[in-house]
């Protein structure tokens, strides 16, 4: 970037970087080589995120997790970019957080508002290519087959913002 930015100062009126082809291949280039830097997604105001934990009858349990479409595609976008280089993802609001890493063999465990989900190089996969789709319906709940008793709840609602417009998640 610096031939661009000879002095290091940045223009907020610029145009990104990200429009011309060369930086483009710069960026991709290293981030497959290197992964991604965002360890950490905290508190956005439009959050979902919650959790929760069913049982039934005596000993089918399964824990719910509640997100909207937004925050379930940036982590689907993220932790590819951290989990193969052996770095954890931490997807957190207020006092809940998702904590991802890399693991042996899929699982997850619920520590009270922490749920830690330890994903192999199949559960990622499965995680980041098995893409659900709302086809216009306000919640869907997807079931991903590497970790079958850990449920997504995908909110697909308008959310507004604090001046009563739509707000683009």
């Amino acid at each position: 970037i610096m031939p661009h930015i000879p002095m290091g100062i940045v223009d907020i009126t610029r145009e990104t970087f990200l429009r011309d082809g060369t930086i483009q291949t710069q960026v991709a280039d290293g981030t497959l080589r290197d992964g991604c830097s965002t360890g950490v997604v905290a508190d956005s105001s439009l959050s979902l995120l919650a959790l929760r934990q069913r049982k039934f009858w005596l000993f089918f349990r399964h824990t719910e997790v509640l997100l909207s479409v937004a925050e379930f595609h940036e982590i689907q976008s993220i932790i590819p970019l951290r989990l193969p280089y052996g770095r954890t993802f931490e997807f957190s609001r207020a006092e809940t957080v998702l904590l991802f890493e890399p693991a042996a063999k899929n699982a997850f465990s619920l520590s009270g508002s922490k749920l830690t989900i330890g994903l192999n190089a199949d559960g990622l996969k499965c995680l980041t290519e098995d893409v659900p789709t709302s086809d216009g319906v306000h919640v869907f709940i997807h079931v991903f087959a590497a970790l079958p008793l850990l449920r997504w709840f995908v909110h697909n609602y308008p959310l507004k913002n604090p001046d009563d417009t739509i707000a683009t998640v």
